[in-house]
């Protein structure tokens, strides 16, 4: 009975450390092929750039202290804000 309990155990133990080694050599595969540029995240795919922040409207409503609340991007080209007052504005981007 106690043969049968250790050979259970060890091989059981013997699994675990194969799906251990498994998982990281997928992780180390991964790793490698995100270094090589073979992965990439679908923003760099697509060519995507973020720009760092910038002021996009000095005028009535956004130009009080209460500041931009949330921001909604419908489109790529189209964002609507809300300030911490409730009033809204919208930036539209156009194609020179």
């Amino acid at each position: 009975m106690f043969r049968r309990f250790a050979l259970l155990v060890l091989v059981l133990v013997l699994v675990l450390v194969l799906v251990l080694v498994l998982v990281l050599v997928l992780v180390l595969v991964l790793v490698m092929l995100m270094a090589s540029g073979v992965v990439c995240s679908a923003a760099g795919a697509a060519g995507i750039v973020w720009s760092g922040p910038f002021a996009i409207d000095r005028q009535v409503p956004f130009a009080n202290p209460d500041g931009l609340g949330p921001v909604s991007c419908a489109r790529s080209s189209l964002c609507v804000a809300i300030d911490a007052r409730g009033r809204s504005g919208s930036l539209e981007a156009t194609r020179s």
